[in-house]
């Protein structure tokens, strides 16, 4: 899937004041995220604002690990949590993902920011206290106090608790209610703290009135209140958090707020206000007038200044951190860059016991293997320490299992979930504390149905598109062949397979960009239709679906290149060299703007090809010098190492890091091996072959080992199993163990080693290479043709290769893998790559040595032809004389010369003197003896004539593998021959 698939779940901020929606979000979702506040229309009660932003307040330099107490921070955010998406991880096929600044494209404003960017009048980011009448004094002695101190506004308020919301009096024998008082005030001191927000409370909650007239004959919006409160009290927080709610569009839309210079003579205002100048790039000072100075700031400013102000503001945190985990993180604070980490770290530490995102947040800025102290307590935390306190605290939360499932590599690891949290019910809290606490292992599939299924549950107030990641992550591990079971969206439990898993994906985001359309198409055959939405499509169909396709046509270039379609293939290679051209284009603008973002780095340096360069501020760039500077930008991320070391050719070749430190490439592969598969499979592949103070029988135990680990780290990696499975055929192991962990941890553990044979790696190998549009065709050949050597043939079967005629004739107990035969196998091999000898040698063995002797002999002479490796002409030369009947025939090669089966063997010895491949040196050795029959005779081998004695000698000593019964034959017969001198 695409970049926006990755972190999927972000929570939407809704707004409800419905009881019974209350009521089922306390029983489905422990309404933990979720306070909800009513206003009691009492007769004898008169609003007041609460402020609890006191004198002492400190602003963000001043706040670094001081925690402080504002009425912002209490529970009054109305939220609970609903789909969205967004990005934090790197795709292998991320080469054409747009990394510019986010907050200019429309495309991803109007999808990310939509409710964000809609004014939100019943965002309740205040309170309210209710001040109750003073029973000391009578309304009557009130009005004589505001006779003698007419601009006494506490008099009017103590009046106002009196005749209460919807009561009057008479006043200056005028009949006037609570509206007349908040005016009066007003008229008395418009400079006035708290008095602008208290009228904006009563308008919003008691008249729902959208404007009033002023004494003064002046219009005043909601909006206008608040910018007014805002300008006589700067640090008023909760009228910065509900003018955030009305405005509309993030960065577009903007307010002048006059501020008070009278307010300003407060030292901690004056701070206050030098931080609002700096917030986030869009405050703009305006001419000043008198007494007054006006500034322009921007809907996100308002945000950022309640941080400036309060750094431990849980509302802010809240919004701030959804907006920057959606993509928009250019968030200045005072003079200093405010972080996704900081943001998250923050909210994680405020909200961590109230809102399950607060959790979830902070979980996706973390590795799931090492851990980081979190600041409030100390305590070490890591991505999956954090998906299980959140599952422990907010266990019908889904985002939780489908992280912790993306996880988990394969169905034999498991972690350990409460069980209290898992049956979690309204009668919880009245379990016996000192009972045993219980536990449930749950697996990968068992979290994503545990998602699903509250997904499923609570479908009455939850989008169906928060299922469609779950069918994508049922498919991205499961077999071509295989099928998982689960009670689906309607109820019913179903089976599904891969391609069945995908087309609900599809269905189930219709509409939605980010979809699995790249994965669909490889495991569609050229002239299929499949059925999505109740409407037929082809394989052409299904490409032109909108969704994210940047790499479309790279994607389609491989499929034609596959299929041998060449005019396809030209025409979209085409399309996708132009495409690539403005894609670095854009990298570049994004590094020139962005230039300590490392992915953008190091993803350009893997766009590039090894001599290219690009031009980032008219400087000359190249792949190594990219993936430097994204490691001098982010040390933790493993991509860059890989990457850097792989453009080094051996494994003691010295690199130097931007800070000064020297590593060899090997150093830099193990270093980061641990937690990149990438980085262990250069190690093996690159690194350990180079390694000359190991024998090679050591090298290849090295690398199966780490061929191990990779697949458990990342059952997906096809060419491990290629590669394993080879060095497994060349010292004939028939089996291995994957490590159903590879990192040591206290959440996840495995229950059994996974067990693999040599046909099974190949099996998967040819799998995964039908869905991977990574595609080696020489790598795609050694594949089939090793599954071939696993394979039971049945012999007497004509073969069907250039210039041979052929008959069908049926065959008994065929082996049949991917519908084909080990015949099937082999001759397509041939038909892909008629040099590809060793495919003609294997044939041969499928044939009667009686009844097809010279097609046989036929087949090991075009092996010979073609093989250019000097071990594998070797074993052919060696292969044919064990065919050759008698001691005096010969055979015509292709080159025109021909050999009897002395000068056969002989030649496979010659021909590469270091090999010893498949112990065929030693049994050349041993053949070359048996046809001595004088013990006297002898054989020119390297220019030297050995007799028979001398010939079993070196069979002996070349026999490291030599099977048992031929090494007593051996001995039984030198012995034999040593008698007859002694």
């Amino acid at each position: 899937m695409n970049k926006l698939f990755n972190n999927i779940n972000k929570s939407r901020l809704f707004f409800y004041n419905n009881n019974n929606f209350k009521k089922n979000l306390n029983k489905n979702n422990n309404n933990h995220s979720s306070t909800f506040t009513k206003f009691n229309n009492n007769k004898n009660n008169s609003i007041l604002f609460n402020s609890n932003n006191n004198n002492n307040k400190q602003i963000f330099k001043l706040l670094f690990s001081t925690n402080s107490n504002s009425s912002s921070s209490t529970n009054n955010t109305e939220t609970t949590a609903t789909t969205t998406t967004t990005t934090t991880t790197t795709t292998k096929s991320n080469e054409f993902v747009n990394y510019g600044n986010k907050a200019d494209d429309d495309i991803f404003e109007n999808q990310l920011f939509s409710h964000l960017n809609k004014s939100d009048p019943k965002a309740n980011f205040y309170d309210f206290k209710f001040q109750m009448a003073d029973a000391a004094i009578s309304e009557k002695e009130i009005l004589e106090l505001i006779k003698n101190e007419p601009k006494n506004n506490l008099h009017y308020q103590k009046l106002g608790a009196h005749i209460g919301v919807n009561g009057t009096t008479i006043l200056n024998g005028k009949v006037v209610g609570q509206l007349d008082l908040y005016l009066i005030q007003i008229e008395n001191n418009p400079r006035d703290k708290h008095v602008f927000f208290s009228l904006f409370a009563f308008m919003s909650e008691c008249l729902h009135l959208e404007q009033v007239t002023l004494l003064n004959g002046e219009v005043v919006t909601l909006k206008d209140c608040l910018i007014r409160e805002i300008g006589n009290n700067p640090t008023h927080l909760e009228s910065y958090l509900i003018l955030f709610s009305l405005m509309d569009h993030l960065i577009e839309d903007t307010v002048t707020i006059n501020f008070n210079l009278d307010s300003l003579e407060d030292e901690n205002h004056k701070m206050v206000f030098n931080e609002i100048g700096n917030n986030g790039g869009g405050g703009e000072t305006l001419q000043t007038q008198e007494r007054i100075m006006p500034m322009k700031l921007r809907k996100l400013d308002l945000l950022t200044n309640v941080i400036s102000m309060d750094r431990y503001n849980s509302n802010a945190l809240e919004l701030l951190t959804y907006i920057m985990n959606e993509g928009y993180t250019d968030i200045v604070i005072g003079d200093k860059r405010f972080t996704i980490y900081e943001a998250c770290q923050l909210n994680y530490i405020v909200n961590k016991n109230l809102d399950p995102l607060a959790i979830f947040y902070f979980s996706e800025q973390l590795n799931p293997w090492y851990g980081v102290f979190e600041t409030e307590k100390g305590d070490m935390v890591s991505k999956l320490s954090l998906l299980i306190e959140g599952i422990t605290k907010f266990p019908n939360f889904p985002n939780f299992y489908y992280s912790l499932a993306k996880i988990l590599k394969n169905n034999n690891q498991f972690v350990k979930i409460k069980k209290n949290s898992i049956n979690n019910n309204d009668n919880n809290n009245n379990n016996n504390n000192n009972e045993k606490e219980e536990f449930i292992e749950m697996n990968r599939y068992d979290l994503l149905r545990k998602g699903f299924d509250i997904i499923r549950k609570e479908k009455e107030y939850r989008n169906k598109e928060e299922i469609g990641p779950y069918y994508f992550e049922f498919a991205r591990l499961l077999g071509l062949n295989d099928t998982v079971s689960f009670v689906d969206y309607d109820g019913v439990k179903k089976d599904f397979n891969k391609k069945q898993l995908y087309i609900k994906t599809i269905e189930t985001l219709q509409g939605s960009l980010d979809i699995p359309v790249h994965e669909l198409l490889l495991l569609m055959s050229p002239n299929e239709t499949i059925i999505i939405n109740g409407k037929s499509y082809s394989r052409d169909d299904v490409s032109k679906i909108p969704h994210y396709d940047s790499a479309l046509e790279k994607l389609l270039c491989d499929i034609f290149k596959k299929e041998k379609n060449i005019e396809e293939f030209k025409k979209n290679n085409e399309i996708f060299l132009k495409k690539r051209a403005k894609v670095i284009e854009q990298f570049v603008k994004a590094i020139e703007e962005h230039p300590s973002i490392a992915y953008n780095l190091s993803t350009l340096g893997d766009i590039l090809e090894k001599d290219e360069k690009v031009y980032i501020h008219g400087k000359p760039y190249g792949k190594i010098d990219l993936f430097l500077m994204a490691i001098s930008y982010d040390t933790n991320s493993t991509d860059s190492y890989y990457k850097l070391a792989r453009e080094f050719p051996n494994f003691d070749s010295k690199i130097t890091l931007l800070d000064g430190t020297v590593k060899m490439k090997a150093e830099l592969q193990e270093e980061t091996s641990l937690y990149n598969s990438h980085s262990l499979y250069d190690f093996a592949t690159q690194s350990v072959p180079q390694f000359c103070m190991y024998e090679e029988s050591k090298k290849s135990w090295i690398m199966r080992d780490c061929f191990c680990n990779i697949i458990s780290m990342d059952p997906l990696y096809k060419d491990a199993y290629l590669k394993l499975g080879i060095e497994m055929y060349r010292y004939s192991i028939d089996e291995c163990l994957i490590p159903s962990v590879t990192i040591s941890t206290p959440f996840i553990y495995g229950k059994d080693d996974i067990k693999l044979s040599r046909k099974q790696l190949f099996i998967k190998y040819i799998e995964l290479s039908q869905i991977n549009s990574e595609f080696n065709e020489s790598d795609n050949l050694l594949a089939w043709y090793h599954l071939s050597l696993e394979m039971s043939g049945s012999s007497n079967d004509n073969i069907n290769i250039a210039n041979t005629k052929t008959t069908t004739i049926s065959l008994n107990r065929e082996e049949i893998q991917f519908g084909q035969t080990k015949k099937d196998i082999l001759q397509s091999i041939i038909k892909q790559d008629e040099t590809f000898s060793r495919a003609y040698s294997e044939l041969s063995t499928l044939l009667s040595l009686d009844s097809q002797y010279d097609q046989i002999i036929e087949l090991m002479v075009k092996a010979i032809k073609y093989e250019s490796d000097v071990n594998i002409k070797s074993n052919h030369y060696f292969k044919l004389s064990q065919y050759v009947k008698d001691i005096n025939e010969r055979v015509k090669l292709d080159n025109g010369t021909s050999m009897n089966k002395q000068q056969l063997l002989v030649e496979s010895i010659e021909l590469a003197p270091r090999s010893n491949s498949n112990n065929n040196h030693s049994l050349a050795y041993h053949s070359l003896a048996k046809l001595l029959t004088n013990s006297n005779d002898t054989i020119e081998i390297f220019g030297k004539q050995l007799n028979q004695s001398e010939l079993f000698e070196l069979a002996l000593k070349n026999s490291d593998n030599f099977s048992e019964s031929l090494k007593i034959k051996s001995n039984q017969i030198l012995n034999d021959t040593k008698n007859l001198f002694f």
